[in-house]
């Protein structure tokens, strides 16, 4: 394949041809280095010739990038450095180019060693043409491409590479192969800021939930009357409800055996939730609906909170609590008097 067919000066990176035979499958010329400092993977000097995308004017209006694939890709960004022969200029990232074609796993796997790898170079200037000189240094190993599949990529320019991961280009695997991250089980820092986070978290969630709640019910008294909303919410089709005997002494809910519950206070109630979620930062929603509630005393478990700050429940009517079980906490929303 001539080297003007992909805008490159397909000859020689270090003294070694790029294509080792007529077999397009590119010999490993450079062992698999997964330090990013290896001597024997550092590329020096190779020289592309750069071919400028047309105009959209001139190419049926389509807009299409500037695009230079290393022969040896993919590299460790931060190794790269590009040289603009003519002018002599060292081009700079973020300013003349941006690095593309991610190779996300294996980034993801080398914890982004030398700012990552990529597979190609996004020039910034689509007119930008004559010579350029490359440096840098490649993964290496069954990762690198033939010049088939290097064409393969290069005519495809209409596709912006900062978009485009290395793995679809490539055809490689998708998956890097794992490497080993030992570290000893008394020395994982940060766990106890996690831990206060999902804490920090969870007690947003309560405050907002406990919020929508009331505001729901401002917002819906705008638009329906109060037995159009009793109705909506009667009409759930999706809930399961579960009547308990009349409410008197110890009664103990089983947070997973119906979305709402129905009883009647008949006398004091000591109220217990079981199945209650497990992991901290999780949440699980019930309804109590409690008939002549306030003609009694209610004992709710340790660290149960009413969004009003008000227990009180209606003597002669009905009442619904909307109950958010956590792992360590209770929040109670009443609605009183429901007709």
């Amino acid at each position: 394949m001539p080297d003007s067919a992909i805008g490159v000066d397909a000859s020689y990176i270090n003294g070694d041809r790029i294509m080792a035979s007529a077999d397009p499958v590119l010999q490993y010329l450079y062992p698999e280095d997964q330090t990013g400092f290896a001597a024997t993977n550092l590329i020096v000097g190779e020289k592309q010739t750069l071919n400028p995308p047309p105009a959209p004017e001139d190419n049926d209006g389509e807009i299409t990038f500037h695009i230079v694939i290393p022969f040896a890709m993919p590299f460790y960004r931060d190794s790269l450095t590009i040289k603009h022969v003519p002018t002599g200029r060292m081009l700079i990232r973020g300013t003349d180019y941006a690095p593309g074609y991610r190779f996300n796993t294996a980034s993801f796997e080398l914890e982004s060693k030398r700012g990552g790898i990529y597979g190609g170079i996004l020039l910034y200037d689509r007119t930008l043409s004559g010579q350029i000189e490359l440096s840098y240094q490649t993964l290496g190993g069954n990762w690198t491409l033939n010049e088939n599949k290097i064409f393969e990529i290069l005519s495809n320019r209409a596709i912006d590479p900062r978009t485009v991961t290395y793995e679809v280009v490539s055809g490689k695997p998708d998956v890097f192969p794992p490497l080993p991250h030992n570290h000893p089980v008394d020395d994982f820092t940060g766990a106890a800021e996690i831990i206060a986070s999902n804490y920090d978290i969870a007690a947003a969630i309560r405050e907002r939930t406990s919020d929508w709640l009331k505001n729901s019910l401002d917002i819906l008294s705008d638009y329906y009357s109060k037995d159009e909303i009793d109705a909506m919410n009667e009409a759930k089709p999706y809930e399961t409800s579960l009547t308990l005997p009349n409410a008197t002494g110890v009664v103990s809910i089983d947070a997973l055996s119906a979305d709402v519950f129905r009883s009647t206070v008949a006398g004091n109630v000591t109220w217990t939730f079981t199945n209650r979620p497990f992991a901290v930062g999780t949440v699980r929603f019930i309804e109590l609906r409690l008939r002549n509630g306030g003609n009694f005393t209610h004992v709710w478990p340790a660290g149960t909170v009413f969004a009003d700050g008000d227990p009180t429940l209606t003597v002669n009517g009905l009442d619904k609590l909307i109950i958010e079980l956590g792992n360590d906490y209770i929040d109670i929303t009443v609605i009183r008097g429901v007709a």
